[in-house]
């Protein structure tokens, strides 16, 4: 692997890394009936995080 697109690869990962919490979340907690609240609040949460997280991320990594 080139030196080139193991940055590449980087820099998709941490992009990535940097989205919020998956939705899927939620439907297992429903189903189960339990800790609803909390896995909203968090999906939530790092949904408005990542708003001002990946455009910075995606900011620092271009080349």
């Amino acid at each position: 692997m080139t030196r080139r697109r193991a940055g590449r690869l980087g820099a998709v990962l941490v992009v990535l890394a940097s989205c919020p919490v998956g939705i899927n979340a939620a439907f297992v907690v429903n189903r189960s009936e339990g800790g609803a609240q909390i896995v909203n609040a968090a999906i939530l949460l790092s949904s408005l995080l990542s708003a001002a997280t990946v455009p910075g991320w995606l900011w620092l990594l271009h080349p």
